[in-house]
């Protein structure tokens, strides 16, 4: 897991530029104020000047100790919105297939931090979305990574919703307001992309 780092110059960054940055990327000026507070920000960041399709970042601002041991942060982007692969194209074992899709209950994917879990749960909602009968899924996830509407051959209909900072990209604030909105939108499949409060 992980990617490849790259360094692009030796200039290390005074901590207001990084500060403005932060403000800049999700337009809001008080953004490192919480920083400071000890409230980390995740949130995601859209390209679409000058590119055919829009690439969308995941990205994590966090406070931090500064070379020196002053106040620092660091700004952590991930790109998202690969195609999503066939279950069979990633080589899922067959077990793995046929327990992911119960005519009820609940299947949890657990994993480290990018071991995969969007990836294999973004292949099976392919699989869900391209089928026949077709079906109406629901996925919550703190930020949205692939627009499963680019999906090819796609059947069924998935309605996408983020949750987080209202104003800042998010659909629904919270976790807990998430599941009573599903439970009224008569969905086939719901898909939560994370489950750390009691009511998820």
């Amino acid at each position: 897991a992980g990617g490849t780092l790259y360094r692009f110059g030796d200039r290390k960054f005074y901590l207001q530029e990084m500060e403005d940055l932060l403000g800049g990327l999700v337009n809001d000026p008080n953004a490192a104020l919480e920083i400071l507070r000890a409230e980390p920000r995740d949130f995601n960041y859209v390209v679409s000047r000058g590119v055919k399709k829009p690439i969308r970042f995941r990205c994590c601002a966090t406070g931090c100790l500064a070379a020196g041991g002053g106040v620092g942060l660091e700004i952590i982007f991930r790109p998202t919105g690969k195609d999503v692969a066939t279950l069979e194209q990633l080589g899922i074992e067959p077990y793995i297939i046929e327990n992911s899709q119960p005519s009820s209950g609940i299947v949890i994917v657990t994993g480290p931090t990018g071991s995969g879990k969007t990836t294999l749960l973004d292949s099976i909602l392919r699989r869900n979305l391209t089928g026949f009968p077709a079906k109406r899924i629901i996925t919550f996830y703190a930020p949205i990574e692939n627009d499963l509407n680019d999906i090819p051959g796609i059947t069924g209909q998935v309605i996408q919703s983020e949750v987080g900072r209202p104003g800042h990209g998010a659909h629904i604030k919270q976790w807990d307001l998430a599941v009573r909105n599903m439970l009224r939108r008569h969905p086939d499949q719901v898909v939560f992309g994370e489950a750390r409060d009691r009511e998820t």
